[in-house]
């Protein structure tokens, strides 16, 4: 391809990482470029495959699932498709309470397998870090928190938020006898959704750590589209599937979104700010809370 033209490059290239690869279409004039639609299929082309690259180092950062060790990983702005991880989640543990109904599994022990599985499948990434904030939490003195969080060795307030956390998730499971895979499938989405808001909208406490980088390479108009469309679909998705009221399912649609955005601000008053560990806290108690019914 013959040479391109630096400064209109420059300038594409910043409304492509500004607006995404397909929203940059409408925000320029390509006739104004030399060999425009040599350049936009360049540029659409690395983008895609930066994101195939990005959802591929999200899969590796929030999950165990291996992957071949010669493909290749990005992680930054990874966090944008949390959302998306948690609903490739959602999609798996929906399937596997399915299977359990198939197999006359009775409900508690089919809700005790798929909390574990839950976990397993995160590699205890989230609860890890609701563990070591609760025993920041525990600490009276706020400027010797982060010191505390920091220790590898599990505190007794760690232990017993476990405890806790894992009875009330298995708990509020039981007790959902309808509307079950649509709770197992959005309960994940929104609370990643979540996660997203948190890196975007509250300060970073270290300078280092799992989840400096997220803070550091968000780009807060683009990346927050992924996870809010996600949130959104599955809102709608709810008006279908809930076989409750229209307006009982209006409120568990919007609680979805409500709670999410008071999680991690009760978070933030404790805090005054994010790190990794408050991260996981914060994604860890937001799944906790389900609507029951009978």
């Amino acid at each position: 391809m013959r040479d391109l033209d630096r400064q209109d490059y420059t300038l594409f290239q910043r409304e492509v990482k500004e607006y995404g690869p397909f929203l940059a279409i409408f925000f320029t004039d390509l006739q104004n470029y030399k060999q425009g639609p040599y350049l936009l299929a360049l540029m659409v082309i690395r983008n895609l495959t930066t994101i195939v690259q990005q959802i591929l180092g999200a899969i590796a950062f929030y999950t165990i699932c291996p992957l071949p060790p010669h493909w290749t990983l990005q992680f930054d702005r990874i966090t944008r498709w949390a959302p998306v991880i948690g609903a490739g989640i959602g999609a798996l543990l929906c399937a596997l309470d399915w299977l359990f109904h198939l197999a006359s599994l009775p409900t508690v022990l089919a809700s005790v397998l798929i909390v574990f599985i839950e976990v397993y499948l995160t590699g205890g990434l989230h609860l890890d870090g609701a563990m070591d904030t609760a025993d920041g939490l525990g600490v009276f003195d706020p400027n010797k928190r982060l010191s505390v969080m920091a220790d590898s060795r599990t505190g007794a307030f760690g232990v017993m938020a476990a405890i806790a956390l894992f009875s009330l998730k298995i708990a509020g499971l039981i007790a959902i006898s309808r509307d079950r895979s649509f709770v197992l499938l959005m309960v994940p989405v929104w609370s990643r959704w979540g996660h997203v808001i948190a890196v975007h909208q509250y300060p970073y406490l270290k300078q280092t750590g799992k989840g400096a980088f997220h803070k550091r390479t968000l780009i807060p108009r683009w990346d927050l589209l992924p996870g809010s469309l996600s949130a959104l679909i599955g809102m709608g998705m709810a008006l279908f599937i809930t076989e409750n009221s229209l307006l009982w399912g209006l409120i568990g649609l919007s609680l979805g979104f409500i709670i999410p955005l008071l999680v991690i601000r009760w978070f933030y008053v404790r805090f005054q700010g994010m790190t990794g560990d408050i991260y996981g806290a914060s994604h860890t108690l937001k799944t906790n809370v389900k609507p029951a019914n009978d």
